[in-house]
């Protein structure tokens, strides 16, 4: 059987180590079941997985009316049906579209794998960005995932940027939201929670009063 090469050529076969129990991929990272013993008998208690992916970023982009920047794109997660009927007991939130094997329709702040800070949301937004700063790392789940991706701010300048979209990914469109607005969106990604949390905390502190008034106002 061939290796699986993206369309830039990479590498992106996930290879299986059974002696370390390590689903490791050359491009995204990897995944490894860890025993997690009884610290006094020594005995297993459960396994678990742990994701270590790339570094990652996530960009928090704002333009000069003090609108935030969401991206609103499809998951290609693919929801099996026996689980689908078993887990989801409720209806998915409106805004979500949700059917097995196209996966959902979320609303994120632009992010990605890091190729250089506010690299996502210049692609991502379409806009050039300027006065970057990096606030902080986030982790959707600390017991199991091992990598924070860098949360960054940045303006969003009235020139298009020459970054193209990533081919690989279904963006609908770009929403820009009033900080008012925010708390009216249906948020499910954890990332994009954790990061709007990290910036407002970040805003409030600042002497900048363009950054402070939206973090007032959120």
């Amino acid at each position: 059987m061939p290796l699986l090469r993206d369309i830039d050529g990479e590498l992106t076969q996930w290879m299986w180590d059974p002696l370390t129990k390590t689903l490791e991929n050359p491009k995204y990272g990897r995944i490894q079941v860890m025993a997690v013993c009884d610290p006094a008998t020594g005995k297993m208690r459960y396994e678990a997985p742990i994701y270590t992916e790339s570094l990652g970023e996530i960009d928090v982009v704002a333009n000069n009316k003090g609108e935030i920047a969401f991206v609103v794109q499809n998951r290609p997660a693919i929801i099996v049906t026996d689980v689908l009927n078993e887990k989801w007991t409720f209806s998915p939130p409106k805004i979500h579209s949700l059917s097995v094997g196209n996966g959902m329709t979320m609303v994120e702040f632009p992010r990605g794998f890091s190729k250089g800070i506010m690299h996502e949301g210049e692609e991502e937004t379409g806009f050039k960005i300027v006065g970057i700063e990096r606030i902080g790392n986030v982790n959707s789940n600390t017991a199991v995932f091992g990598t924070s991706p860098i949360v960054a701010v940045g303006k969003a300048y009235e020139i298009e940027s020459d970054l193209p979209p990533d081919p690989g990914e279904k963006i609908l469109n770009v929403l820009w939201a009033k900080p008012e607005e925010i708390k009216e969106l249906d948020i499910l990604c954890g990332f994009t929670s954790a990061s709007l949390w990290l910036f407002r905390s970040w805003a409030l502190k600042q002497k900048d009063s363009f950054w402070r008034n939206i973090g007032e106002r959120l």
